[in-house]
């Protein structure tokens, strides 16, 4: 899929139709699997789940990727969509029946990053969309309120505890781009939650932002069934589906709309997006104490450091952190696949419009890469 026009398997197509069609089976039988364990649930406790969340393109699939090498942590996994709402069941028949090849593939993005049926990905916004039925609406990522809908509480803590039941670890991490205006009231349901923001230089930072999107414009122009599995997933980063994370400041929203198809759209809503997050983390003590923001550059140029901060603030224990750091400590750079092709004037006029934040974090004209 890594191709220039990005095809959808026919299989995976398909049974992600059967899901979209039969949505409301789906949750029954997630609902009937935790009547089936209701008694091991009980027992199950979650435990300082991590979520690692943040504009795209800022790190946090790779930030994903090394947290899942944890021998304590579970994850949604590529070949658990479409039916994420079964994991207990689901897992346990591939556990008898394994997969003797794992085969690496480059994924849709084309950024270096190799992943098969076993790695991490964001499917949880599945379950957040089949209860929130507008939480995706005019360009925006609503806020939901879980308070509001008890059976989600239920089914949503249920959810993670078959996964930390099913995998026998006890540390659950979730990637979803989503949860970042959702981390207060996902501290309501788990008090002890860790919560991963990496933040990147606006200059490189929009020039990726810009590349994925126009990738994935092209390819839904070309193929409409891209646009429809990236909706089914819980995908609207990009493409001709791409909506904002909204935090209720509708007035500044509508300003980054009116200028969403524009270069300085990028970098209006970056300014926007870490403005509203510095904002909100600084609004309340215990999301202060639950969050860890760094930028991405630290990770690629100070690896073994970042890395330390990340799993201490994680609460993970070092049982493998030797082996994880030594993994990634010498790999990882910053994207070399693709160069900046910005002038000098937009280059000015980005930091101009991303002063603000830029400047809280150490990003300037003369420091990006």
């Amino acid at each position: 899929m890594a191709s220039n026009h990005l095809k959808v398997p026919t299989g995976l197509k398909v049974r992600t139709q059967l899901m979209t069609v039969l949505k409301p089976l789906y949750l029954w039988l997630g609902q009937v699997e935790s009547w089936f364990l209701k008694d091991e649930l009980a027992n199950t406790v979650v435990t300082k789940p991590v979520y690692v969340n943040a504009l795209p393109r800022s790190g946090t699939t790779i930030i994903s990727e090394i947290l899942s090498q944890h021998h304590d942590t579970c994850h949604h996994q590529y070949g658990d969509f479409p039916n994420v709402f079964t994991p207990y069941w689901k897992r346990w028949l591939k556990q008898r029946n394994p997969v003797k090849s794992v085969q690496y593939t480059e994924r849709s993005h084309g950024d270096r990053i190799m992943v098969n049926q076993q790695s991490i990905d964001a499917f949880e916004e599945v379950i957040w969309q089949a209860f929130f039925k507008n939480i995706h609406q005019q360009n925006r990522c609503q806020i939901p309120d879980p308070w509001q809908h008890p059976p989600f509480i239920d089914f949503y803590t249920d959810h993670i505890k078959k996964m930390i039941l099913v995998t026998g670890q006890t540390r659950y991490i979730c990637k979803n781009n989503y949860n970042i205006n959702r981390m207060l009231q996902i501290l309501d349901l788990f008090p002890d939650a860790k919560f991963i923001i990496p933040i990147r230089h606006p200059i490189n930072h929009v020039a990726s932002m810009l590349k994925q999107h126009n990738k994935f414009l092209q390819a839904g122009k070309h193929n409409p069934d891209i646009d429809r599995q990236l909706a089914a997933s819980g995908h609207f980063e990009f493409g001709r589906l791409r909506e904002l994370i909204s935090f209720g400041d509708q007035v500044s929203e509508q300003n980054v709309l009116n200028h969403f198809e524009d270069l300085m759209g990028w970098a209006r809503y970056w300014a926007y997006y870490y403005k509203q997050v510095h904002q909100l983390i600084n609004s309340n003590l215990q999301l202060q104490s639950s969050v860890l923001m760094f930028r991405y550059e630290d990770l690629c140029f100070d690896t073994a450091t970042t890395l330390e901060k990340i799993f201490a603030h994680c609460a993970l224990n070092h049982s493998n952190y030797s082996e994880i750091q030594s993994q990634y400590e010498n790999v990882l750079t910053v994207p070399t696949y693709y160069s900046v092709e910005f002038s000098d004037e937009q280059k000015t006029d980005i930091m101009h419009i991303t002063e603000e934040m830029a400047t809280l974090f150490g990003y300037n004209l003369n420091n990006h890469f």
